[in-house]
């Protein structure tokens, strides 16, 4: 079955580097405007490294084996990333199909519709390297699905910045800016979650309560579903009321989760003593 797994995973990782890679050398720009497209990409780097430096801290405390993070780093880069993108067009065309004449009513199920379409997939890669590498660790769970959605979280802002490039370069900085604002709570928590989550449902002996396992495969969909509908769209004067609540409940859960694994550790170090 892992050889199946791995299989599966190295082949769709393969079609991702060709698309992401296509998708970047299609575009034709100047040299000015090659440079500027370089550094707003670069730019990402200033919420990159914080997470790279807060997951630097989680490994060495759990633990952690530095392979765990880099191959769920990179398959997350390259394998729902491209999927997704071909899920979310089909869905799309099939609303807009059967649902005509009415604007509102589609950027809703749109909203929807993405964000299932993202969650599953990025969670199926998730689960998908937990069973490769045999991991059975809340911690390493949970590590896993977090570098997945990062990886995703990357090549989707880089994707952002460079379609922007290719319609208009004015706009070039204001998008990278608006992907990093939303970066605090996005897909590395929304996928960490609901890979944990999910991981759980499908190991009923792990000791975790039903309450706590659906609290971690629905939020990250609920909290995705809301940040991509025209509810977030609503601001206060010049305040962005939605998104702030949607950050804090977000890292909220996180802090939560994390805690509740700092609290397992104290409790099997103190058993052990």
């Amino acid at each position: 079955m892992k050889k199946i797994i791995l299989f599966l995973l190295l082949f769709l990782a393969a079609i991702g580097i060709d698309y992401e890679i296509n998708s970047i050398s299609v575009i034709h720009l100047s040299n000015v405007n090659a440079l500027f497209l370089l550094v707003a990409i670069l730019l990402l780097s200033l919420y990159i490294i914080p997470v790279i430096f807060l997951l630097s801290c989680y490994k060495k405390y759990f633990s952690t084996p530095i392979y765990l993070l880099s191959i769920s780093l990179v398959f997350g880069c390259f394998i729902p990333g491209w999927m997704a993108a071909y899920g979310n067009e089909t869905a799309k065309f099939v609303t807009d199909f059967f649902i005509q004449g009415s604007s509102s009513l589609n950027a809703w199920i749109n909203a929807l519709t993405t964000s299932l379409t993202e969650e599953i997939l990025k969670g199926a890669c998730g689960i998908g390297v937990i069973y490769l590498l045999g991991k059975r660790n809340l911690s390493d769970v949970f590590i896993i699905g977090t570098c997945v959605g990062l990886g995703f979280q990357i090549v989707e802002d880089i994707s952002y910045i460079v379609n922007q490039a290719s319609e208009s370069m004015k706009e070039i900085f204001p998008q990278t800016m608006l992907r990093i604002s939303g970066a605090l709570s996005s897909h590395w928590a929304y996928t960490g979650l609901f890979v944990l989550g999910v991981f759980c449902l499908r190991n009923k002996n792990c000791g975790i309560s039903s309450k706590r396992k659906y609290l971690w495969v629905l939020s990250p969909i609920v909290l995705h579903f809301l940040w991509n509908s025209p509810l977030n769209e609503w601001m206060l004067g010049d305040i962005p009321m939605v998104s702030a609540l949607l950050t804090t409940v977000t890292l909220l859960l996180i802090i939560q989760t994390v805690h509740y694994f700092l609290q397992i550790e104290k409790d099997h170090k103190t058993v052990k003593v």
